[in-house]
């Protein structure tokens, strides 16, 4: 057998050798970039929220009981979920204000619900108000700028 013959006896390339090792060492050198690029970015990785180097804002201080013909109707505590809900609320929320505002002259009604957590990457899992809402059994009458 000839050093460019193979076994079955049809002729080798002279350069498949070279060309194997080449392909091996670019799929190492790709992983060990890869390797660095995950270290890297695992130690640059920010292990405290920004939230928690700041003072603490306080929704209650932040929006307000009353404005224009708007005031708070505080004669009642709002619940807008179940306990179950409120249980898991609390866990991904540092804070949740909720209030039912009173139009002085019409006696219309909205509610707001304001819920805040210093975690914001995808671990909390915030939830929409379109899914949010029905699932409590309210409904959304329509979206709109107030």
């Amino acid at each position: 057998m000839s050093a460019i013959g193979s076994r079955s006896g049809a002729p080798r390339h002279p350069t498949s050798r070279t060309s194997l090792g080449r392909a091996r060492g670019q799929a190492v050198a790709l992983l060990v970039c890869a390797a660095l690029a995950f270290a890297a970015a695992e130690f640059w990785r920010p292990r405290q929220h920004l939230a928690e180097m700041r003072p603490r804002a306080d929704l209650e201080q932040l929006f307000p009981k009353t404005f224009g013909d708007w005031v708070e109707d505080d004669r009642q505590p709002v619940q807008l979920v179940s306990p179950d809900v409120q249980a898991l609320l609390d866990t991904l929320y540092s804070q949740v204000l909720s209030r039912v505002y009173v139009h002085r002259a019409s006696g219309r009604r909205v509610m707001l619900s304001v819920a805040y957590g210093g975690d914001q990457s995808d671990a909390g899992r915030a939830h929409r108000p379109e899914v949010c809402y029905p699932a409590q059994g309210f409904d959304i009458s329509g979206r709109r700028m107030a």
